[in-house]
C-alpha cells in the first residue's frame, strides 16, 4: 500500500515560507540538538516561531485552504501513473488554467501554488 504524504517536506517548506504567510502554517520543523531537522514536524499553529531556525511546515488540509481563501478552487484528479492533477481555472480576461501534477497531492498542491505565485495569480 502506498504511503500518503499529508504534509509539506523540509524543502518544500522553505519554499513556501517565502510564499505564505506563518498564519497559514499549521505545522513547523525544528532544529535539533544534533544539527538537523526532525524528520516529521510538529503540530501546532505559531503566530511566530519560538527560534530563527524553526521553520513551518503546511498539511495538506492548511494549503487546501490557502487557496480557497485566494478564491482558487483546485480540481484534484488521481492519474492512471498513480500521481495526482490539480487544475484552477482563472478568468483573466482569456480563459486561464493553472496545472500541477506531484506523487502526491501535497507536491501538487505546492507546485501549484509556485506556478500562481511566478504568475502573479495570487
Amino acid at each position: 500500500m502506498a504511503t500518503i504524504k499529508s504534509y509539506t517536506d523540509l524543502e518544500q517548506s522553505k519554499k513556501l515560507v517565502e510564499i505564505l504567510s506563518l498564519e497559514t502554517a499549521d505545522m513547523y520543523y525544528i532544529l535539533m540538538s544534533d544539527g538537523v531537522y526532525n524528520n516529521f514536524p510538529l503540530t501546532g499553529r505559531k503566530t511566530e516561531l519560538a527560534y530563527d531556525t524553526d521553520i513551518p511546515c503546511w498539511s495538506l488540509a492548511a494549503l487546501l485552504n490557502y487557496l480557497k481563501s485566494k478564491d482558487k478552487f483546485p480540481e484534484i484528479k488521481e492519474l492512471s501513473d498513480g500521481r495526482f492533477k490539480l487544475a484552477i481555472y482563472i478568468w483573466d480576461g482569456k480563459d486561464c488554467i493553472q496545472v500541477s501534477i506531484g506523487d502526491s497531492i501535497v507536491d501538487a498542491c505546492c507546485e501549484l501554488i509556485l506556478k500562481l505565485k511566478e504568475s502573479n495569480l495570487l
